[in-house]
């Protein structure tokens, strides 16, 4: 898939990328993610989707990441 090509091209220059928030991407299952993993991709997901302010599927999506140890990084987003 493009995707797949893109980040594959990027890491082969040398450059770590980070997901942002993969909980609320709706449309990349679990198994993509971890194919991005194993090309050395990180996770960032938002400490504020395990409180439901992105709504119950993406508290339940990052819960699930997190059970099965696949995050690597947490942030919380202070914007007004």
């Amino acid at each position: 898939d493009i995707a797949y090509d893109i980040l594959f091209n990027l890491r082969n220059k040398g450059i770590v990328l980070i997901i942002a928030h993969p909980e609320r991407y709706h449309y990349i299952d679990l198994n993509t993610l971890v194919e991005y993993i194993n090309l050395g991709c990180l996770l960032q997901g938002n400490i504020t989707s395990l409180l439901g302010k992105y709504g119950k599927s993406a508290k339940e999506n990052l819960e699930l990441l997190i059970i099965i140890s696949i995050f690597f990084l947490f942030k919380h987003s202070f914007y007004n």
